[in-house]
């Protein structure tokens, strides 16, 4: 599966675990590295919402273009918000069937990291 980085500065960070540890702890550290390796592994969307690991969900509202991924552990105060990119890069809502929408899904793109019930 293809991604992108919101912005270059979260690519750094983002790819650095030294970085990553030093900000967030080393579990949100270790949970980015293995979102980063799941996301390259996949071949859509719905393989990442396949693993419970991340607990990746739909957000609504303004938001209801972007999914939140947790990194640690269901209840992490920490998500990662991620969108999903049709073939032109643009951020595209999830269809009624939810399934059938991220298996179309091969691009996303990794937005910032933020406390889940400080930002949402």
């Amino acid at each position: 599966m293809d991604y992108e980085y919101i912005n270059q500065s979260a690519k750094r960070k983002y790819e650095s675990e030294k970085s990553m540890q030093k900000e967030y702890g080393k579990a949100i550290a270790e949970g980015m590295n293995k979102f980063l390796q799941a996301v390259y592994s996949a071949k859509n969307a719905y393989d990442i919402k396949s693993l419970p690991t991340f607990f990746m969900e739909h957000l609504k509202g303004n938001l209801k273009e972007y999914y939140s991924v947790s990194l640690d552990k269901k209840k992490s105060k920490w998500r990662l918000m991620i969108q999903m990119l049709d073939e032109n890069n643009r951020g595209i809502t999830p269809t009624s069937n939810e399934n059938l929408f991220l298996k179309s899904v091969t691009k996303i793109r990794i937005g910032k990291l933020s406390e889940h019930y400080a930002e949402f």
